[in-house]
């Protein structure tokens, strides 16, 4: 990891709809690149029910305020899922 680059672990429980989870700094849409592979989340029986997404991101790109994931559900009614965190 770069000395410049903040990285998010997010769990992504379900499918969802796009590739990857958007990430956001103040509702503003920032970009991040893979830091590594995902991983599968799976139950006791071996299904998968989610995967781990690791979003590297520019921390020039932050500062005071609010870090926000969001993934859309790929069924109907296509729900956002969303979770954030205050950068102090």
């Amino acid at each position: 990891m770069l000395s410049n680059q903040g990285v998010v672990k997010i769990f992504v429980k379900g499918t969802q709809l796009g590739s990857v989870p958007g990430l956001y700094y103040n509702n503003v849409g920032i970009s991040s690149t893979a830091y590594q592979n995902l991983d599968y989340v799976t139950d006791s029986t071996g299904l998968v029910i989610g995967k781990i997404h690791y979003r590297a991101f520019d921390l020039s790109s932050v500062g005071t305020g609010t870090l926000t994931t969001k993934a859309t559900n790929y069924y109907s009614p296509y729900n956002v899922l969303s979770d954030s965190i205050s950068i102090h």
